[in-house]
């Protein structure tokens, strides 16, 4: 019996805790409000102050990119070049992706004597 009017005590003492807890932190927030300094840097937890810039890569247009976007973005700007220039001036990324690919079925040839040449075999 002495232990449940014990557990009720202390229970009840944490609800009263809790409840001053909530006080002070409402009335220190409050006080925050009305002391904000437009100079203070450093202090993010006051209202009113902008929040440093993330780092990283600036967005192409309005929104980023995926990973996967990026990606795709970059075989699309791969095979526009493969189609546009002769195979003379193609990379040996280039040439891999023309012999992997089988859109460019018809260049396999001209990839395969481009890549000989850069790899030094003709």
């Amino acid at each position: 019996m002495e232990t449940a009017k014990y557990k009720t005590l202390n229970s009840l003492r944490a609800v009263k805790n809790i409840i001053e807890y909530n006080a002070y932190i409402r009335d220190s927030h409050n006080k925050e409000q009305s002391m904000i300094d437009s100079s203070d840097k450093h202090t993010m937890t006051l209202s009113g102050i902008k929040r440093a810039v993330k780092r990283g890569r600036k967005p192409l247009f309005s929104d980023s990119m995926t990973p996967a976007q990026r990606k795709a973005r970059q075989r699309r700007e791969q095979d526009r070049l493969i189609l546009e220039n002769d195979s003379e001036v193609w990379t040996e990324s280039d040439c891999m992706r023309v012999l992997s690919t089988k859109k460019f079925n018809v260049m396999h040839k001209f990839a395969w004597e481009q890549l000989g040449r850069l790899r030094e075999y003709m």
